[in-house]
């Protein structure tokens, strides 16, 4: 009997609604006066107007994605359908004037139709790297234009945002200044580190041919990194998304030239070159190992100040010496699993010949750094000239000893290799192979 009555309710309710909808007018008013397109028409024609109506364009710092440098561009959009791209990508190799439209599919778009930087960008590793030339239009005014790039998906959306330019926003001198500055010359410690309050939270690295900084820190035990593009000024830097480093947020730095420093005064942070690494630095893999051996130069692995006076010395050495040439140097029995004694070896040619200066050493390993002293000498070591006498107190005189840095192993070599830092002179950081066994 329930279940009839919940029918006839239902039924009941059903007719109503019927007759509710018989009634109505069938005649529905619309929802806008304009039709799609004439709404369209005019957001088109709005947008084109902010776009040509700054005198010097619009300026924005662009990157395709999370692992890609960042780069200045200055648009200059007239109402032809031309647009004039300066950028500091490439010292501006890529700049160029090309056509762009305005479109619609499911957004408002800006289309750049025709090669310029953002093309070349795009085409970045069999056109895999995430570039973009096609941006939706978020929001659009006088002040600000956000722009979103229409390809991407996942976490890693581009957006692109650009304020008016002003007149000498096309000259990037002061930017590429302030990127060599915050890449540093090599004259300065290996080891950068961020103070917070004066308490070392993280390490700082920033590589200029990639634009891009990594930042390390200790989360829970465990080193993390984070690579990510900044936003170069002509007074300093800022990251295009602020990184977190357990709770700190780091957003922008200014130079400080008194102290060559990058600081954040507000948030009493300051990047600067340290005598001490900011964390421990990965622990030698050489059990098993008994030599040491080095053999050539690796600018990638060895720092600028060590390369520049390795250069310095095999030039001096040949003006002093008639013409003889060192061609390398290296390392023999100074691991923990050697059995023979260390010492240094540094071989020049005299015609075809090869001749060696060596440098005979002692050996200790003391809280993970390595502690050298010298005992004896052959070969003429002791008159072969100043540069030469630099050299070795590079590479084996540190009352501090040296730092141990494990850097895994060349793409040719098997053994592993290691970097090892001069504790007086932090400056100097020399990549070494293992050889033999």
């Amino acid at each position: 009997m329930k279940n009839i009555f919940n029918l006839i309710t239902k039924l009941n309710l059903l007719l109503l609604l019927l007759f509710a909808l018989g009634c109505t007018d069938n005649d529905v008013e619309p929802l806008f006066e304009q039709s799609i397109k004439e709404r369209t028409d005019e957001f088109i024609a709005n947008y084109q107007e902010i776009l040509t109506k700054p005198e010097n364009g619009w300026v924005g710092v662009y990157s395709p994605n999370n692992s890609f440098g960042a780069y200045t561009m200055v648009m200059d959009f007239d109402e032809n359908g031309n647009v004039k791209i300066n950028s500091d990508y490439e010292t501006g190799g890529q700049d160029n004037t090309i056509t762009y439209r305005l479109d619609k599919t499911l957004k408002i778009e800006l289309v750049l139709e025709t090669y310029a930087v953002f093309h070349e960008i795009f085409s970045l590793n069999d056109n895999s790297n995430q570039g973009e030339f096609v941006f939706n239009i978020l929001s659009a005014t006088s002040e600000e234009i956000v722009l979103e790039s229409k390809l991407d998906y996942g976490d890693d959306i581009t957006i692109f945002t650009l304020r008016p330019a002003a007149a000498d926003s096309i000259n990037f001198d002061q930017v590429y200044e302030s990127a060599e500055q915050i890449e540093g010359d090599g004259t300065e410690s290996v080891f950068r580190n961020i103070l917070l309050n004066d308490e070392v939270i993280a390490t700082f690295d920033y590589n200029n041919s990639s634009r891009l900084a990594t930042i390390s820190y200790i989360k829970e035990d465990v080193t993390i990194s984070v690579s990510a593009p900044i936003a170069i000024t002509a007074t300093g830097f800022s990251f295009l998304k602020p990184i977190d480093v357990n709770g700190t947020s780091l957003i922008s730095f200014e130079y400080n030239e008194t102290d060559n420093v990058y600081e954040n005064i507000d948030q009493g942070l300051v990047i600067l070159y340290d005598n001490i690494p900011g964390l421990p630095l990965a622990t030698p893999a050489f059990a098993g190992y008994a030599n040491l051996r080095y053999n050539y130069v690796d600018t990638e692995r060895s720092s600028t100040a060590f390369n520049d006076l390795y250069a310095r010395t095999q030039e001096d050495f040949t003006n002093a010496n008639g013409g003889r040439t060192i061609y390398r140097f290296y390392l023999y029995n100074i691991l923990p699993d050697a059995t023979g004694d260390p010492y240094l070896s540094i071989q020049y040619l005299s015609g075809s010949s090869s001749y060696s200066m060596n440098y005979y050493l002692e050996r200790q390993i003391v809280d993970g750094k390595m502690y050298f002293e010298v005992t004896g000498q052959s070969g003429n070591a002791d008159s072969r000239g100043a540069t030469v006498v630099e050299l070795v107190d590079a590479i084996v005189t540190s009352a501090s000893g040296f730092y141990m840095k494990y850097d895994g192993t060349f793409s040719t070599y098997t053994n592993p290799t290691v970097t090892m830092i001069n504790g007086d002179n932090t400056k100097y950081a020399i990549n070494y192979y293992q050889w033999g066994s």
